[in-house]
């Protein structure tokens, strides 16, 4: 054979080209295929976790409002239970084998409507029809889970009050953390993180609750953690109006520091209630109430007061309760239903006080003569950081915090307030004014400030 001869190469050449679009092509395939398992993972992954979000979302909805609501996912007993726990499932195949941390020691209520202690594993999701996969996990936040998050002598998380000081493990985890008004600070009125050898009430402090959701989309699986804590109840008003200063009246007024507890209109709160409390209180002491007329009805512990024009009493004491602390506590306006940013008239918030409360706020300060309200009905918190002047016609149930100065013109329709007023200054009261003490509306307007996130981390 020649040297020279080229017989054959072409067909040499297109079966290389062809082997290496071959191999192109299924290099394209295979990077195409899994691109899109990638994506499809990606995907799924990122539907999980917003369906653990969404039941992180359903437990705060469910632990708002009063433990005796229908849908309420909370320890409703009369003190906390440490072995308390309960579960929400939107799957009737959930298993305790799903939960990788399922201890038997505890309650694991199922609670739906109003059976909050029910222990039958079923489909309990306030979703009307299931479309988003999750189940979560509830229980109090106890000194070993502060520990397991850092928790120590010299950095700690908590005020240690329970009288044992030593580390806690697992299987003894030792007293509930409370968020509220710590017994060892002698009530203070201040927010913090405690254990305690005694039981709060929910009105002094509320366990903070630890919340773990697993989401669930085409096999991916998400967990999500959270601590929440709630405001205690414990704002103590001390009279149904109290005030930094003098008060004077030139209007009609009629203050009535007995407690309504719910008998008009609010949400039972139980029933019980927390006695008579003196119309006004005034700090410091010495500063005086002066109400100028003869119409007005003042009604408290210590009725009847005959001189109406110079009242006497418990109407001024060195007391001096941290309005502005409060707010800020509150986390306003963060979790605050209603920003508030110029007057209103003709305004409503809130439908009727039985679950349905707002959490109203206003920044006043950067308002020119502050806030002023007028034919206003609400039912809830209304905070105002700075001045606030009502007007005729403002209806309010609930708890009214004002960090300025306050002022009641009651004209026409007059102010109607059922709950308490907190002022760092009254000025004056003008027209009709009518105040009624009613510690049911109070618990429900705090309670309309919901639940915070503390801490939140992606398990997985």
């Amino acid at each position: 054979m020649s040297r020279g001869n080229q017989n054959g190469i072409v067909l040499i050449l297109s079966l290389v080209f062809m082997c290496i679009l071959a191999l192109l092509g299924s290099t394209a395939v295979m990077l195409t295929t899994t691109d899109m398992k990638i994506g499809d993972n990606y995907k799924s992954s990122t539907q999980a976790f917003s369906a653990a979000q969404a039941g992180v979302a359903e437990a705060v909805t469910r632990l708002k409002g009063s433990p005796a609501a229908s849908g309420y996912a909370g320890d409703t007993g009369t003190t906390a239970d440490p072995l308390w726990s309960a579960y929400i499932l939107t799957s009737g195949a959930w298993t305790t084998a799903d939960d990788p941390e399922y201890d038997s020691n505890f309650q694991n209520y199922f609670p739906s409507g109003a059976n909050f202690t029910s222990t039958t594993a079923s489909i309990n999701t306030l979703q009307s029809a299931v479309d988003v996969g999750y189940f979560v996990k509830l229980k109090h936040k106890r000194e070993y889970d502060a520990e397991q998050s850092g928790h120590t002598t010299t950095n700690t998380h908590y005020d240690d009050g329970d009288g044992s000081l030593g580390t806690n493990p697992a299987s003894s985890p030792g007293s509930i953390v409370y968020y509220g008004d710590d017994p060892i600070t002698v009530n203070d009125k201040s927010w913090v993180y405690f254990t305690t050898a005694g039981t709060p009430g929910n009105r002094d402090a509320w366990p903070v609750e630890i919340v773990r959701s697993y989401g669930e989309s085409n096999g991916s699986l998400a967990v999500v953690e959270v601590e929440l804590r709630r405001i205690a109840l414990n704002i103590a008003t001390e009279a149904a109006i109290y005030a930094k200063d003098t008060v004077t009246s030139n209007g009609t007024v009629s203050i009535d520091g007995h407690d309504q507890a719910g008998t008009v209109g609010a949400v039972d709160c139980g029933g019980v209630s927390e006695g008579s409390k003196p119309p006004f209180y005034t700090c410091p002491s010495g500063t005086t109430v002066t109400l100028n007329g003869t119409s007005n009805v003042l009604a408290g512990p210590d009725e009847p007061y005959s001189d109406y024009n110079t009242p006497t009493g418990d109407f001024s004491g060195d007391i001096d309760i941290p309005i502005s602390d409060y707010v800020a506590a509150m986390g306003l306006p963060g979790a605050a239903t209603e920003v508030i940013t110029a007057d209103q008239n003709n305004a409503f918030y809130g439908a009727d006080g039985n679950g349905n409360s707002e959490v109203c706020y206003c920044d006043a300060t950067v308002l020119v003569n502050g806030l002023s309200l007028s034919n206003v009905t609400g039912y809830g918190l209304l905070a105002v950081e700075g001045d606030l002047i009502l007007g005729g016609g403002f209806d309010w149930h609930g708890l009214i915090l004002v960090t300025g100065t306050m002022t009641f013109n009651g004209g026409g329709a007059g102010v109607n307030i059922t709950g308490a007023v907190l002022a760092n200054q009254t000025v004056a009261m003008n027209g009709g004014v009518t105040v009624q003490y009613d510690s049911c509306y109070i618990q429900e307007a705090l309670q309309g400030l919901g639940v915070q996130v503390a801490r939140w981390r992606q398990v997985y």
